[in-house]
């Protein structure tokens, strides 16, 4: 993190204030609050806004973690103390955003744009890719724990209420399987307070920021509903 944290100080420098800058992140900036919140001291200084909505890495949990020797500390516990933690930053938002900005081409126009963070995991129902069949791939999977082949296996802790850890980590020859879609529809549970509010009328164009949402979901035109967020330019 050390030399990505340098390279965001000598790049991420206070734009020209002839336009309103803003830097959309889908999440995977790193594992460390603290350094979370370096990191976004320096782009909340460079940015006029900055949206942001955490990955699979904010989740991990390990031994660097402080708030990690709290009893029953989990996943969940870490990203609400990383929304805590960035609402020092008046400028970096991690919740839908109504824009409207002048039309340079139609002078009198505004044009809308909503940006939309989506809370997701990953499933295995998004693979379309078929199975790899090499038969050196398959031999070191044998002898590599399927435990050790995916970080995040080795530092999510979820609630048990939400998943438990046996049928979070995928392991066939103890018969938990991928179709266990409960982690994935708790994330997707977290987009629904955006869903419930009246519709409008205004046509906005719509922008989704997310480390997992299928590519499918991007582009669509939203009529509605819009959320007020703490930023409306």
């Amino acid at each position: 993190m050390g030399k990505n944290h340098k390279w965001i100080e000598e790049h991420c420098v206070p734009a020209s204030r002839d336009a309103f800058n803003i830097l959309i992140i889908p999440g995977d900036v790193g594992t460390d609050i603290e350094m979370l919140i370096k990191v976004f001291g320096v782009l909340s200084k460079a940015y006029d806004l900055v949206c942001y909505i955490p990955g699979n890495h904010e989740t991990w949990v390990d031994q660097n973690d402080s708030s990690a020797l709290k009893s029953n500390y989990n996943s969940v516990d870490k990203l609400m103390d990383i929304y805590a933690a960035l609402e020092r930053f008046r400028n970096v938002v991690c919740g839908p955003l109504k824009l409207s900005y002048p039309c340079k081409t139609m002078p009198g126009e505004f044009r809308r744009l909503l940006v939309m963070p989506m809370h997701g995991w990953y499933h295995a129902s998004w693979d379309k890719e078929p199975h790899i069949t090499n038969p050196l791939y398959l031999e070191a999977e044998k002898i590599t724990p399927f435990r050790n082949q995916w970080i995040d296996y080795r530092l999510c802790r979820w609630p048990e209420e939400v998943i438990s850890s046996e049928a979070f980590i995928y392991n066939p020859s103890l018969g938990f399987h991928r179709d266990d879609a409960a982690l994935a529809e708790a994330f997707a549970g977290y987009n629904e307070p955006y869903l419930h509010v009246p519709p409008t009328k205004s046509v906005f164009s719509s922008l989704t920021e997310s480390t997992f949402q299928p590519s499918s979901f991007f582009g669509s035109t939203l009529t509605g509903p819009l959320i007020d967020s703490k930023y409306e330019v």
